[in-house]
């Protein structure tokens, strides 16, 4: 049981740990040691329904408005420890300043002062002088956030993005049954948001060279339905659009299981502060590779540090260097990858039941000793469990 005074106050702006499986699994994690957790984020389109667990608090504030938010909160409860999520450090640095406790930082986007201005990133570095640690996924990020946020290399921690475990694999007839495509196609998931970032325009125009036995499914993130009237005639029998809703990503297992080859392109557009050096270091933060990765699901990417060594090193799919040959690298990744390598490389490099050990050291030393014993290791619910789960509520 969380105590009233082990509580911990996270600030996200964004507010979608329902769909950041590393987010989320830290979540699990903290709650499971009987740490309390308030977490405050911005009311949006996409966190309308968050998932209900014991211990965690969510506030939602309308959009702009979270200092008043923490203010109430602040004042009524025994907080011990501010951990303020990208943006969420500007409001965390002054909460706990005022309250005298501790401050953490968990980077997932990393704002760069060539592409905000110099007077936006101030307020930044200003807040985050004061951390006591600060997780980002890896090297690559972490030099990144030491130039750009003035923060020491010591205090990083590198934390990949992903979730926790091996789920078990059952290969699944649900996404063929569900969306009718006939069962002696194998499919090619392209998941997340479906725009210019992940290459889409590329991807389409490829599909004049897919074989007869490959379809691509697009599935966009928080699954948004999407427009299909701009997609070409003579492409539309080797697309699907996904309409399949998961209220989270653990609910997705159905959608992981029944395709074949998954899609993870990150092209810096530089159209805007976070479509720019923030992709184009994206490094260990692309959660869609650790999510195929994790059910056994062979990948196909673009030349991204470090895991395009990673991905021949360790047989995980291939790497798509020119578009006019992506269905070359598909069939490659489906021929000589297995969901065997795919895990086991998760389990060794991206679990984070592996991983979260520096970061439960710092969290349980600032708020104290009673905190320091480890659960039993658990498992990811299955989706059958989870739909199980809820229906009792």
């Amino acid at each position: 049981m969380c105590s009233e005074h082990n509580r911990l106050l996270i600030i996200h702006p964004e507010g979608n740990f329902h769909n950041n499986p590393n987010l989320f699994g830290i979540v699990e994690l903290l709650l499971e040691r009987g740490v309390g957790i308030d977490y405050v984020c911005e009311h949006q389109s996409w966190n309308a329904t968050l998932p209900v667990l014991s211990g965690l608090r969510v506030f939602k504030a309308m959009r702009g408005r979270i200092p008043e938010t923490l203010a109430p909160l602040a004042e009524s409860n025994h907080y011990q420890l501010i951990i303020g999520i990208d943006q969420g450090i500007l409001d965390g640095a002054g909460t706990a300043r005022r309250l005298g406790i501790p401050l953490g930082y968990i980077s997932y986007e990393i704002l760069f002062a060539s592409e905000s201005g110099a007077d936006k990133k101030a307020p930044e570095i200003e807040a985050c002088s004061s951390i006591r640690f600060a997780v980002v996924q890896d090297e690559i990020r972490g030099r990144c956030l030491h130039e750009e946020n003035r923060i020491p290399l010591e205090k990083m921690i590198h934390i990949p993005v992903a979730y926790r475990g091996i789920p078990e694999i059952k290969k699944s007839s649900f996404v063929h049954d569900a969306l009718k495509i006939p069962h002696d196609k194998k499919i090619a998931l392209y998941m997340g948001a479906v725009n210019e970032r992940g290459m889409i325009s590329s991807i389409l125009q490829s599909l004049q060279h897919c074989p007869d036995d490959w379809v691509l499914l697009l599935h966009d993130r928080y699954g948004k339905r999407m427009n299909t009237a701009s997609i070409p005639e003579s492409i539309r029998e080797r697309i699907y659009i996904s309409n399949l809703q998961f209220d989270d990503f653990r609910t997705s297992a159905d959608l992981l299981c029944g395709v074949d080859v998954g899609l993870a392109f990150y092209n810096p557009l530089y159209t805007s502060e976070l479509n720019g050096k923030n992709i184009a270091n994206i490094g260990m933060a692309g959660g869609k590779i650790s999510t195929y990765l994790q059910y056994g699901v062979p990948v196909v990417i673009n030349d991204i540090d470090p895991m395009t060594r990673y991905v021949a090193q360790f047989n995980l799919g291939s790497v798509c260097h020119d578009f006019s040959h992506l269905w070359d690298s598909i069939c490659e990744a489906y021929a000589t990858s297995s969901a065997q390598s795919c895990q086991a490389f998760f389990d060794a490099h991206l679990n984070l039941d592996r991983l979260i050990d520096p970061f439960m050291e710092q969290v349980m030393d600032l708020m104290g000793p009673a905190l320091k014993t480890p659960p039993p290791q658990t498992r990811p619910l299955s989706f059958k469990e989870f739909l199980t789960q809820q229906q009792r509520r």
